[in-house]
């Protein structure tokens, strides 16, 4: 994918957003969970694209998606237990 496509991709993905999740009401889990998401999604790209492993072992690709997975999921659980 040119980087003119994820340039836009991106933009698009933060006024998304930025536009729906507050008028959505879901507070700050949704907030939590949107940033999960493109914590993911941001993974796949530099795993994939970037870093060029779509030929690498499913092992490889499979720890590089679940580590900022996995590190998200520890933020959520230690900030929900403090609150």
């Amino acid at each position: 994918m040119p980087s003119r496509a994820l340039c836009v991709a991106t933009l698009c993905l933060v006024l998304l957003s930025v536009l729906v999740l507050p008028a959505s009401g879901l507070g700050a889990v949704g907030w939590a969970a949107w940033v999960l998401l493109m914590v993911l999604g941001k993974s796949w790209l530099i795993s994939e694209q970037f870093m060029e492993l779509r030929h690498a072992p499913k092992l490889w690709r499979m720890a590089l998606l679940l580590w900022p997975l996995l590190l998200g999921l520890l933020l959520v659980g230690l900030w929900s237990a403090a609150q």
